[in-house]
């Protein structure tokens, strides 16, 4: 590798080429998508909206620590629903409705990241518009045109043993309190503090 290859101007045009550019050039798209998950999630917040979906939530089913990783698992799946990547969806519950949930409940910040985590990994690898399921789709597609091989359809995502598996693990995990961790006494003041 040469050091035109990370970065060169070239001599007839006033532009610019390089790794470091592609790089850039390939993140930026969802560095935009990033910041419009977090401003839309930032006006919901500021609405009131998401304080009012806390409420009722807390009101109907985290009257306790099981309830409320069952919200926080729920409602993380939910909006990764219509949401085409898992990230904006943990961007979006995160600071609204997950963490004042787990700091009222005493719940470690990392048990928190957890059940979020795990709540939209399961249907980001199932559902026909998701980036991971396009992707595969695409992949799978190419090559069976490339080897002449009949290529399933996309119906097939529906049956991903990963996505289901980890649903079970994730609702035997919150119904038992496998691996249920709580907040130090000094992490939970700093936690309250921020919120």
């Amino acid at each position: 590798m040469s050091p035109s290859d990370i970065f060169s101007i070239p001599g007839n045009t006033d532009d610019s080429t390089g790794l470091i550019e592609d790089g850039v050039t390939g993140v930026s798209g969802a560095v935009l998508f990033v910041l419009f998950i977090l401003a839309v999630a930032e006006i919901m917040k500021n609405s009131g909206l998401m304080e009012k979906i806390l409420l009722r939530i807390e009101s109907y089913t985290a009257q306790g620590v099981r309830g409320a990783e069952l919200a926080i698992s729920g409602v993380s799946l939910l909006f990764s629903i219509p949401l085409g990547a898992n990230a904006p969806a943990i961007l979006l519950v995160g600071p609204t409705i997950g963490r004042p949930l787990g700091v009222r409940h005493k719940l470690a910040p990392a048990r928190i990241a957890n059940l979020m985590d795990c709540s939209v990994n399961t249907m980001f690898y199932i559902l026909p518009w998701h980036n991971a399921v396009i992707v595969w789709f695409i992949t799978l597609t190419t090559v069976s045109q490339q080897y002449d091989i009949v290529a399933p359809s996309l119906t097939a995502s529906l049956m991903n043993p990963y996505s289901w598996a980890l649903i079970v693990v994730l609702f035997i995990s919150i119904v038992t309190g496998w691996n249920r961790t709580y907040a130090e006494p000094q992490e939970d003041s700093a936690q309250q503090a921020t919120t």
